[in-house]
């Protein structure tokens, strides 16, 4: 099974770009970066819990965040850019898809030992 998330980064630009019209100049990058972290990542994150992930798509979801982060920081170095977002506690998306990935899972299996016993009791097999 092979995932475009192209499709995902388009909502992703047009939050961030809806967030930086309405509060960027105004905002401290304190708020915009904390608006970017809990608005706009989670468009861009959404289904990646369930869903194969190459680490070239990784690579490509990253540099979507750090060239946001560039905008905001009035910077022309990604690697900075990127530095910096890590300093705002927020974590390179490859971990943050490896963490979700780990809940989802956990979670996936605590409701499957549920439901089955669900259907093993009304089956009359328990």
């Amino acid at each position: 099974m092979n995932c475009n998330y192209d499709l995902s980064k388009k909502p992703y630009y047009r939050a961030f770009n809806a967030i930086c019209g309405k509060a960027g100049s105004l905002a401290s990058i304190e708020v915009v970066v904390e608006l970017l972290t809990t608005k706009c990542i989670l468009i861009l994150l959404y289904g990646l819990d369930a869903c194969p992930v190459s680490s070239r798509q990784l690579r490509s979801l990253n540099y979507v965040v750090v060239s946001c982060a560039r905008k905001v920081l009035n910077s022309n170095s990604s690697e900075i850019a990127a530095e910096c977002i890590k300093m705002f506690g927020i974590s390179d998306i490859a971990e943050t898809v490896a963490m979700r990935r780990d809940r989802f899972i956990k979670r996936f299996v605590s409701n499957r030992s549920a439901v089955c016993e669900i259907c093993c009791a009304m089956s009359g097999h328990l």
